[in-house]
């Protein structure tokens, strides 16, 4: 049932109206038969006589209502407008009134193109025939070029490039140029058709938009830092009708591996572009280098531009470094990882940055293939009062904080400093131990004297120093208030720094100079050889010299004879002099001085005395008469009492 219908049984029901009559059609016109689409066509519905009252009149197709009007009483004919459509080209349209559809029918031609709409995909270096159709005959077909930027440009203006392959009333086909294909990439042909209709004409139109086979980088910046974000996408051009391209990716010429492959996703953009994400949470310095994304279309592979992305961040051989006082050579290294920064420095504690001079060497080196930037300090030489906490810093244009690591340096020094390296017995001797300090854990002394480390008493005279540098330095002092003979050696004093990672030490040798001493020696008898022995302790002396009783200087002759100056080492230095007095009587017996020096430099002498003492021959006598006497006294005695 029509809306017709039910209007007039809602009427009856209510008693305002009677029952319509039954029109008769005799026809169904229209002023042509072939439309432009969306021109409104003005349709003729005949009755066969002058119709009683008021009735719809409508277009319909057998299946569908498409358009209405009223035909008033006493007419024979009503004007129905319908609006041309594709869908209803070469459809038989009739009349209809209630349930009455007139016999006879209309059948339009719509005039239209075959496509409105055209992506058209192509490669680069490829020649491309796009035709433009129609279903109906025109009477011309034009084209235009538009830009991106909405200019058009007829294309037989011949600045294009295009080249015309066919025009006939239904068809024509222009071929894009080979030489200029990425030109025209976003770009837009259209084809316009004028068609006649009715007493007018009318013009359809067809578009094409070109799209190239290309892949490029969307998103993703060009450094970040190391354990931050890294995000990069490859966008590529696809054609539905065809299907996805098969997208892969590389890294410094490397297929990407399985684990880098799953950090990829896919996304759609549009119509004719998807995108694949890579992401990384927590980007490392094995992300950085040259990323490559490849979209193989069939039997063609397009490629992106190749892109580099840095994943800045620095390193340093170390984070405390130990080196030795007056070393030249050795130099802290900082190395910061991604693209070349737009400046480095090294900067001290005093945040000063430090410039090359003639004590400080300051070195840069860029390694594109290793992604690195080295830059390096060297003092010339270190010395303890250089130790600090070193700041390296690179600089980049795109970023407003600078990337940093800090070095702390420590300066092994130990210096062993003595009262004298030579000293006379008795005498106070001093060690003093200074070395510098770490600064980054408590520093372990260590004493010995020839290789034996030192006893607890030794350790018990061991005291704190106080060095002029007190803020780099630290100071022990060893101290015996008489040297001996015994106190000669080699005395050590090693540092262990860094929990004992690192240690340095000192020596330093000691020898006491002295004669033992002064003794008392008696010859056997009068008229018999004594023989005299000097000895004297410390480093080999050079000569010796005696001296008689008188204080004149001894030579070998027929009183005396001198032996050779002897050293030894048994366990301490020890220089041995003879002296051999020939014939001792009154005038050899005394005080004799033994006196050893030593070479040009060590101005100092050590002696001993040795007093020749001889027996007295009027002594002898009184005590043999004596003993004479008490053994007589005694004989007597016995002889009594018998």
């Amino acid at each position: 049932m029509n809306r017709t219908m039910l209007v007039e049984l809602v009427l009856l029901f209510l008693g305002l109206a009677t029952p319509t009559e039954t029109i008769s059609f005799t026809g169904i016109t229209a002023s042509h038969l072939t439309w432009n689409k969306g021109d409104n066509i003005a349709i003729t519905c005949s009755f066969s006589a002058p119709i009683a009252s008021a009735a719809l009149i409508e277009i319909t197709d057998e299946l569908y209502d498409l358009a209405e009007n009223t035909a008033q009483a006493g007419t024979t004919a009503v004007i129905i407008m319908f609006t041309a459509m594709a869908s209803r080209n070469q459809v038989p349209l009739k009349c209809k009134s209630g349930g009455t559809v007139s016999s006879s029918s209309i059948t339009f031609t719509i005039n239209s193109m075959e496509r409105e709409q055209q992506n058209v995909f192509y490669h680069k270096g490829e020649e491309t025939t796009i035709s433009c159709v129609t279903k109906t005959d025109s009477v011309s077909i034009t084209w235009q070029y538009k830009n991106k930027l909405g200019i058009p440009e007829n294309l037989d203006a011949g600045s294009i490039g295009f080249s015309s392959q066919s025009t006939g009333s239904k068809l024509s086909s222009v071929t894009t140029p080979a030489d200029d294909v990425e030109k025209i990439d976003g770009n837009q042909l259209i084809c316009t058709a004028t068609f006649i209709s009715g007493s007018s004409q009318g013009t359809l139109q067809s578009t094409f938009t070109f799209y190239m086979y290309r892949v490029w980088w969307v998103s993703g910046v060009s450094a970040v830092a190391l354990s931050t974000p890294l995000e990069v996408g490859c966008q590529y051009i696809v054609n539905y009708a065809v299907g996805d391209p098969t997208v892969t990716w590389t890294l410094n010429d490397n297929a990407f591996t399985p684990a880098q492959t799953a950090a990829i996703t896919t996304e759609n953009v549009n119509d004719i572009n998807k995108k694949q994400v890579y992401k990384v949470p927590t980007a490392q310095f094995t992300d950085t280098g040259t990323y490559g994304c490849k979209a193989a279309y069939g039997s063609k592979t397009v490629t992106s531009e190749p892109r580099s992305i840095y994943v800045r961040g620095s390193s340093a051989p170390q984070s405390n470094m130990f080196l030795k006082d007056g070393d030249s050579s050795t130099a802290i290294k900082c190395v910061f990882r991604g693209d070349k920064p737009r400046k480095a420095t090294w900067k001290g504690s005093n945040g000063e940055a430090y410039a090359s001079s003639e004590t400080v060497v300051i070195k840069e080196e860029y390694d594109p293939t290793a992604f690195t930037h080295a830059i390096t300090l060297t003092r010339v030489p270190w010395r303890p009062e250089n130790r600090d906490v070193y700041t390296c810093e690179a600089t980049y244009s795109d970023q407003p904080s600078p990337q940093s690591t800090t070095i702390k340096v420590v300066i092994l020094s130990v210096k062993l400093s003595a009262t004298s390296t030579i000293m006379e017995r008795m005498f106070e001797y001093s060690i003093t131990c200074e070395y510098a300090k770490d600064g980054t854990s408590k520093e372990v002394i260590t004493w010995s004297k020839d290789a034996i480390e030192f006893t607890a008493d030794q350790k018990k005279i061991i005291s704190k120093g106080t060095p002029a540098d007190s803020i780099n330095f630290k100071s022990e002092v060893y101290t015996v208030t008489q040297v001996t003979p015994s106190d000669s050696g080699t005395y050590h004093c090693q540092v262990a720094y860094n929990s004992g990672k690192e240690t340095m030490g000192a020596s330093t040798n000691l020898r006491v100079r002295g004669g033992e001493d002064d003794k008392t020696i008696e010859a056997p008898e009068s008229g018999k050889t004594a023989y005299l022995t000097c000895k004297v302790f410390g480093d080999a002396a050079h000569s010796v010299t005696w001296y008689n009783p008188e204080g004149q200087v001894i030579v070998s002759g027929e009183t005396y004879e001198i032996a050779p100056l002897n050293h030894v080492q048994s366990p301490v230095a020890i220089n041995i002099a003879k002296l051999t007095v020939k014939v001792t009587d009154s005038n050899t017996a005394g005080k004799y001085e033994c006196r050893m020096t030593w070479r040009s430099g060590i101005p100092n002498t050590s002696k001993q005395l040795i007093e020749l003492k001889l027996k007295d021959s009027g002594r002898l006598l009184f005590e043999f008469n004596w003993l004479y006497s008490i053994f007589t006294q005694s004989n007597n005695a016995i002889h009594v009492a018998t």
